[in-house]
């Protein structure tokens, strides 16, 4: 299985209909600039779709500013919030707070900050991994599929084969939903959307908060459909 960058590009090529055959990410060539310009977005975006353990992380957050007794500034968190948190730098999505308390993502001084009214609060959320060997089965099978899926249409204009490769990244996505919610040995009391996807039907009795995010959809592939 892929154990690098350039072992992703050239199953996503395999895939996507390409000659493949790439040996370095700086290759010259047409296959390769598009490997080199998807890639990212591609990587980042299923990384975002499901709770990866491979990209699973913690972050006591650190405090920017505290809301105080007096009337609101601009100077202080949002309104309705007592603490403004930075986010960790290497962070694409958060998933819950420890205390399972609710929260709000804000830009506030100039960049993205998390608003709660956790003292102290700890972060549970998603980090860009970017060492392919440190990845799981399914992230990979999913991120091969969903770069396939982006340069398809480009090297052969085929909707169709552009369309079966999204599918492709989307179900591998969902079946890693499935088994990450079964591996799972935590609690839940209140059901994030990778928790459902098995099929867990029990009525929550309390309401911690789950960090919302919506059904994964690849990459500006509106017209493959056609």
């Amino acid at each position: 299985m892929a154990e690098s960058v350039v072992d992703i590009w050239n199953l996503a090529l395999s895939a996507a209909g390409g000659r493949g055959g790439i040996t370095s990410e700086t290759d010259k060539g047409r296959e390769v600039d598009l490997c080199r310009m998807h890639f990212p977005q591609v990587r980042d975006v299923i990384m975002k779709a499901s709770s990866w353990p491979c990209s699973s992380a913690y972050a006591l957050l650190a405090l920017t500013a505290t809301r105080g007794t007096a009337s609101w500034t601009v100077n202080d968190p949002a309104p309705e919030w007592t603490y403004a948190y930075a986010e960790p730098s290497d962070m694409l999505a958060p998933r819950y707070l420890t205390s399972y308390g609710r929260f709000t993502r804000s830009r506030f001084r100039g960049t993205s900050h998390i608003m709660c009214n956790e003292p102290q609060a700890i972060l549970h959320y998603s980090a860009r991994e970017t060492d392919v060997a440190n990845w799981d089965t399914g992230l990979k099978q999913a991120v091969i599929y969903g770069l396939a899926a982006a340069i398809t249409y480009p090297l052969s204009g085929k909707f169709s084969a552009a369309r079966d490769n999204r599918e492709l990244a989307t179900e591998a996505i969902m079946l890693s939903r499935t088994e990450i919610a079964n591996e799972s040995d935590e609690q839940y009391k209140a059901l994030p959307q990778w928790i459902a996807a098995r099929g867990y039907e029990q009525r929550p009795t309390q309401t911690p908060f789950f960090w919302p995010y919506e059904t994964f959809s690849v990459l500006g592939l509106t017209n493959a459909s056609s």
